[in-house]
């Protein structure tokens, strides 16, 4: 980062950039030659702080590990072509196991069910199915996965076979009740 613009550094803008440019700071490894007092004192306690902290690499803003998950699924590349249509439904059936238990590590529902095939003439190829109602119902997203792999070529030489699910719905063990009158 020392050769990289100051403008790089979060924080930077077009204003701030003329005012470090009167200062003969132009690049991030320029901050270096200055104490967190002098930057402090110079420009400000945040821009000061800012400039010795991001310079350096260091930031101390908290790291959010909870965001929401958007897809899961699983891929394989394999070292020589898979050439015949059985062990093409194979490796197929064992990329989507994988998938699947990703899927319900993460206790989610999908929408979305995709393939990606790859030759190897390296075209890739992806499908995918949306539908209204999410659901983890084995059976079901695996006829999706079929009915997907029935509209690609099923040419000799793929290479790579992935299935992923997407538009996630976390599961919610509740369950909908009706109240009937009589």
């Amino acid at each position: 980062m020392k050769d990289k613009k100051i403008r790089k550094l979060q924080g930077v803008g077009e204003k701030f950039e003329k005012i470090l440019k009167k200062d003969h700071i132009l690049l991030v490894g320029d901050v270096h030659k200055y104490s967190l007092k002098e930057l402090t004192k110079r420009y400000g306690k945040a821009r000061g702080e800012l400039l010795y902290l991001y310079s350096r690499g260091i930031d101390y803003a908290p790291v959010d590990y909870s965001k929401p998950i958007h897809s899961v699924g699983a891929e394989n590349t394999y070292s020589s072509p898979i050439d015949n249509y059985e062990e093409i439904e194979e490796k197929i059936k064992e990329v989507f196991d994988t998938a699947y238990s990703r899927l319900k590590e993460k206790n989610c529902l999908t929408k979305t069910v995709s393939i990606k095939i790859r030759y190897s003439d390296r075209k890739t190829i992806s499908k995918s199915k949306t539908t209204s109602i999410a659901t983890d119902d084995k059976y079901t997203l695996f006829d999706y996965v079929e009915e997907l792999f029935t509209e690609v070529d099923k040419k000799e030489g793929i290479r790579l076979l992935g299935v992923s699910f997407k538009n996630l719905v976390g599961f919610s063990a509740r369950q909908l009740s009706f109240n009937w009158k009589k």
